[in-house]
């Protein structure tokens, strides 16, 4: 991936709209995304949210840069947490950001009532995969 292109994908990272769906429940989504409402409510707001909300980022790595990688997706997940608080200070959210072989992965969704975060934080991943949260 080009530096540009890396720089473009990071940037998309803290840009939001909010959508409705025929409830008139809100969704905050990527501003990219194509997206102009969500129709008929999900049975799963936190699902249809997390599934929306994910970005890779290409980080063609050897396995001594793994632990850089981790650094910079807790640095991406923060940063990303703190545009979405200022941005919506009335919604709560989670952010999460998982680190593989070669790319990381940065997702989000609001904090819905009775419904349970989208990833188990404390689960074991056989792939060597790393995740963080941030709330």
């Amino acid at each position: 991936m080009r530096t540009t292109e890396l720089l473009h994908s990071i940037a998309r990272l803290f840009d939001f709209k909010i959508i409705k769906d025929t409830h008139g429940n809100e969704y905050v989504v990527y501003k990219h995304d194509p997206m102009d409402d969500a129709g008929t409510p999900p049975e799963d707001k936190t699902a249809f949210e997390a599934l929306v909300n994910h970005e890779h980022i290409s980080v063609r790595q050897k396995k001594a840069d793994f632990d850089s990688a981790c650094y910079i997706a807790q640095r991406i997940g923060n940063a990303q947490l703190a545009a979405l608080k200022q941005a919506y200070p009335d919604k709560s959210f989670i952010v999460f950001a998982s680190v593989h072989k070669d790319e990381i992965i940065i997702r989000f969704h609001q904090k819905w009532e009775n419904e349970p975060v989208y990833y188990d934080v404390n689960g074991k991943y056989e792939d060597g995969t790393k995740l963080f949260a941030f709330e």
